[in-house]
């Protein structure tokens, strides 16, 4: 294979299909192609593919059909949650039988990221020579690298087709997931993600031998300047010693996505999450007493049967945990689950308009989460350069980022500080979309 081809990744859904790209990315460079940004001409563009909901799918569609009209010469291959649920099962006439009429050249699955990488290196075989001249447009690596500890999902979730997509719980082995995270805190890394499709049942398979807490004790004892975010935790996975040993070690990101789903009780019944609101508002009051934690969630609004009393309950119930940020999104119905079959289908316009509500909610969650950030000083992550900052002197830059209890910080800050810093900020203002602060000179304390 000569090492004049080129390839770009685009990646939608979550933070294990980011993983997944990344392993993949590593792979193909390994074998002599030369990663490019999405945005510029490749030899071959994939698109790592998700299908949590009709809205994913349909986001993965959309991005093959783009990619073909802007660049119809191209070799494109799909990988992923929708090509594996596509190629794997008989669809009928749902949204995955469209995949047969997508444009692509290679449809492949949720595949180890050497086979995948063979795949698409004989997809490349029939692409005229290149003279190899011309430089490598610059790709930004990320500043927060994601180390995946567990895959699959045995979760009876009435509305989730993901264990279709990947499979039973499956621990990786913790030797390999605690030289994962040094590899990247020795390549410089100053956050690394810890992640999963099921992340809390870590261990609860043939995988492993240790649990969660264990294995995070582990990796924490990683010599270095640098912090690990946990991704996400089922609420029936928390318990107090998790709590009481991990997430206010100093060495942990004080922030936590818990998703909710619904702040009904009988909603929450009926998809099947396996805990109430009761013990999902002690695990937060639990968590809040540990430390000032930057608290995430998802919420789903119009599942089947919701009513509108189901609505305000939820609502009012999400109101009440103070949610640092709140992901809103509309049921739709995955096929094969049991929810696709439920009676009570919340009409579009209801589902519209409650979802607004729940925006609006969010936007005023956010916004209270910025303003408590008021004269703090936050240990931010920089990631993005936003431009030149106003009234900062001479050589100042404004960088956005993550401080470590996810409260997204416009920095001012030196030019002389690279992405993937992390650095003290003193925070001096807020909005909608964040908080924003100066740079504290000298050491940091990460």
């Amino acid at each position: 294979m000569a090492t004049e081809y080129t390839f770009a990744i685009h990646t939608l859904g979550c933070k294990v299909n980011q993983y997944d790209s990344s392993r993949l990315e590593q792979a193909l460079l390994e074998s002599g192609l030369r990663l490019v940004d999405f945005e510029d001409v490749a030899d071959v563009y994939i698109v790592n593919t998700c299908a949590v909901t009709s809205t994913a799918s349909r986001k993965s569609r959309q991005m093959v059909r783009s990619l073909r009209r802007r660049h119809p010469d191209a070799r494109i291959a799909i990988i992923g949650c929708y090509s594996e649920i596509a190629l794997n099962e008989d669809p009928g006439a749902d949204e995955f039988a469209v995949v047969e009429s997508l444009p692509v050249d290679l449809t492949l699955g949720v595949l180890p990221a050497p086979d995948s990488a063979a795949a698409i290196l004989s997809l490349l075989e029939g692409v005229d020579e290149r003279d190899g001249s011309g430089s490598s447009p610059a790709v930004v690596r990320p500043t927060r690298p994601v180390v995946v500890a567990q895959r699959g999902c045995d979760g009876g979730c009435t509305y989730c087709l993901i264990p279709r997509a990947r499979g039973p719980l499956d621990s990786l082995d913790p030797a390999d997931v605690i030289e994962g995270v040094r590899t990247r805190v020795e390549g410089g890394a100053r956050e690394v993600v810890l992640a999963g499709i099921h992340l809390g049942a870590y261990g609860r398979d043939a995988g492993a031998d240790i649990d969660l807490k264990e294995l995070i004790l582990r990796i924490v004892e990683i010599p270095g300047s640098w912090r690990l975010r946990i991704s996400s935790l089922e609420p029936m996975d928390l318990d107090a010693d998790l709590l009481g040993e991990i997430l206010d070690h100093p060495r942990v990101a004080p922030h936590l996505h818990l998703p909710l789903q619904s702040g009904s009780n009988s909603v929450l019944a009926r998809m099947g999450r396996g805990y109430d609101t009761s013990s999902y508002a002690n695990m937060v009051e639990d968590i809040r007493r540990y430390i000032d934690f930057g608290l995430t969630t998802d919420v789903m609004v119009g599942f089947p049967g919701e009513t509108e009393p189901e609505h305000r309950e939820s609502l009012a119930f999400v109101k009440r945990m103070q949610f640092g940020r709140i992901h809103v999104f509309p049921y739709s119905p995955r096929p094969k689950t049991p929810a696709a079959s439920f009676p009570g289908r919340v009409d579009g316009k209801i589902l519209r308009r409650r979802r607004d509500e729940f925006l609006d909610l969010a936007r005023e969650s956010a916004r209270k989460f910025h303003r408590a950030q008021l004269g703090k000083t936050l240990e931010v992550l920089l990631e993005e350069p936003v431009g030149e900052s106003r009234g900062g002197g001479r050589g100042c830059v404004l960088i956005r980022g993550y401080a470590g209890n996810y409260a997204p910080v416009r920095v001012r800050t030196n030019a002389r500080d690279a992405l993937g810093d992390v650095v003290p900020v003193e925070i001096e203002g807020y909005d909608d979309e964040g908080c924003w602060g100066g740079r504290i000179s000298g050491p940091d304390s990460t």
